[in-house]
């Protein structure tokens, strides 16, 4: 990727997030962007360790793999993300036949605690962006894809952070280039995919969240006409959801047990997400 392109494209993400924020407040992400400069060929033997925050710690690795799907006893090739850190972390996607596959996110897509995520455990952590099997077809959503975004999450000093990775797939699967990267290194917040600067959640509608004496408080400015309010625990998993229709509500949450929680509130398009302790 040349200077030049590069200086374009950040321009153009930039114009982006302005436009999608035009209407919020004065509360920005702060996203830490990084340049895979050259652009990086997974193929063969040839891996991508990818430390997302260079903290020393390895937290994803792509590779190609020729091998064969013990399941089937059939020959395959494998485009994949190893994911190498705790269990709370993890790419966004979906479960196929118990493997986990990765989307593909297209930029602006939010990737944050209410996406679906595959953990690091499923599959031994080997998820899979994309696989050919002569004798059973193609599976997975990156067989040729170009410039889009894997949704990640990775885990530092117990805090869980959210991030992408932008990637282009041989049709074949037997490529990856590795192109760039971000994250936000707001533990509560999450980030618009291929973005380069913070999606304000702060906003007309936005709602106020807090908690006393273990009772979630959910404020909007003015009644709902449809919001839903998720509460994630520490490791990702939703432990309670409901759906809200006044301008205040009050939810009991006697039932978690005490720790750090993320909750997340959707309503009218506007995402608001904030992290609570339960003592």
């Amino acid at each position: 990727m040349t200077t030049a392109t590069r200086k374009d494209k950040l321009k153009a993400y930039s114009a982006l997030a302005g436009a999608v924020t035009a209407t919020a407040g004065g509360l920005n992400a702060q996203i830490v962007y990084r340049d895979i400069s050259p652009d990086f060929l997974v193929a063969d033997t040839a891996q991508y360790r990818l430390d997302m925050d260079l903290n020393g710690t390895i937290d994803f690795t792509f590779q190609t793999l020729d091998t064969t799907i013990t399941q089937y006893a059939v020959p395959a090739q494998l485009a994949l993300i190893n994911v190498e850190t705790p269990p709370a972390a993890g790419t966004a996607g979906f479960t196929y036949q118990t493997y986990p596959f990765t989307d593909t996110l297209t930029l602006g897509d939010m990737i944050d605690v209410g996406s679906t995520w595959n953990p690091q455990y499923a599959n031994n952590g080997a998820h899979i962006l994309g696989a050919i099997a002569p004798s059973l077809g193609a599976f997975g959503e990156w067989i040729g894809a170009t410039d889009k975004y894997v949704g990640v999450r990775f885990v530092a000093s117990t805090q869980i952070y959210y991030g992408w990775v932008r990637l282009s797939v041989s049709a074949g699967a037997d490529t990856i280039i590795v192109k760039d990267l971000a994250y936000n290194q707001n533990p509560t917040l999450g980030i618009g995919a291929g973005l380069t600067v913070g999606l304000n959640e702060v906003s007309a509608d936005a709602a106020n969240i807090h908690t006393f004496d273990g009772v979630l408080f959910v404020t909007f400015p003015q009644t709902p006409e449809a919001a839903r309010v998720s509460v994630y625990n520490s490791m990702g998993q939703e432990v309670l959801v409901r759906e809200l229709n006044d301008a205040t509500s009050r939810i009991e949450l006697n039932t978690l047990s005490t720790g750090c929680y993320f909750v997340r509130v959707e309503t009218n398009g506007t995402v608001s997400t904030r992290k609570i302790y339960l003592h």
